[in-house]
């Protein structure tokens, strides 16, 4: 969510995704920016990067993992890596390889050619308390056909169900597609496809991942964004805490940021983990 001079909202649907799964998060993410990106998230840059490279022809299909791989080896020399379970800039370009191998044999024949890719867009919704909210973000592939395409390299293969039910990135976009962001010819409902290139040590697989998004979800995602918007008004966004999710699975020093800000600033990660079953001598859980 960010605010422009005029006291307009603009909300992202990155920093939705991460508000949704932890309502304090979200806020932190506003007033402590993160700096930098872990490993998973620098391959998923890196292979975004080939992607586009060949989508726009810049480059042979074939020549791609040569590509990436010297890609990723300059992106991380010029960037700043968070390292949190590996250690070489080899390592980041050795999975962008594999990755973009994967899209080249296995989802290229399946993507729509002459298309645009990287499609910044910024779209009005309605109004709150006299200034503009609307919705930005960019859009990783527009085809000539009314489908959105986004690539995603992940660990282990999407839930469709979950992503259907759960995932904002779908409604955000395809609301914006609804309302002239992409040009051409869009109506309810909308097809929104994950092309998914899942990391392994020896080769990467893949996925092609399809949900819908429908006018009602528009207006699930004008719920959310009140919400938000409400919260911001009554709580303020830098002296009052947000509410916590310390169910979700992000929840701890390793995948949260801000973790030294919020629980971890009352537990270590030791207290937070302790199990009686670990303890020296123990056999059973009590």
């Amino acid at each position: 969510m960010l605010v422009d001079g005029d006291g307009n909202y603009w909300f992202r649907q990155s920093w939705l995704g991460t508000a949704n799964r932890c309502n304090e998060r979200g806020r932190l993410s506003l007033i402590h920016p993160e700096e930098g990106s872990n490993e998973a998230a620098t391959v998923g840059t890196c292979t975004h990067a080939a992607v586009q490279a060949v989508l726009e022809k810049k480059i042979e299909p074939s020549e791609a993992p040569e590509w990436v791989y010297d890609w990723s080896l300059h992106h991380c020399a010029t960037n700043t890596i968070k390292w949190l379970h590996w250690s070489l800039p080899s390592q980041i370009a050795d999975h962008a390889v594999r990755c973009t191998r994967a899209f080249v044999r296995e989802l290229l024949p399946h993507i729509p050619p002459g298309g645009q890719c990287e499609v910044e867009f910024k779209v009005p919704l309605f109004e709150f308390k006299g200034h503009t909210v609307g919705i930005t973000g960019t859009a990783d592939y527009i085809p000539p056909e009314p489908v959105l395409y986004d690539w995603k390299t992940a660990t282990r293969k999407f839930d469709q169900r979950v992503k259907q039910r759960t995932d904002i990135q779908p409604t955000v976009y395809s609301v914006a597609a609804i309302h002239g962001a992409f040009g051409g010819e869009w109506s309810w409902p909308v097809k929104f496809k994950y092309g998914v290139m899942i990391r392994g040590r020896e080769a990467a697989t893949t996925q092609l991942v399809t949900v819908q998004r429908t006018q009602a979800h528009e207006g699930w995602l004008v719920d959310q964004m009140r919400t938000y918007l409400n919260m911001a008004t009554a709580l303020g966004v830098t002296d009052t805490h947000w509410p916590r999710d310390e169910d979700h699975y992000l929840c701890n020093a390793t995948w949260c940021p801000w973790w030294s800000m919020c629980k971890g600033a009352r537990l270590t990660t030791d207290q937070d983990n302790w199990s009686a079953g670990s303890q020296p001598g123990a056999s059973w859980s009590a």
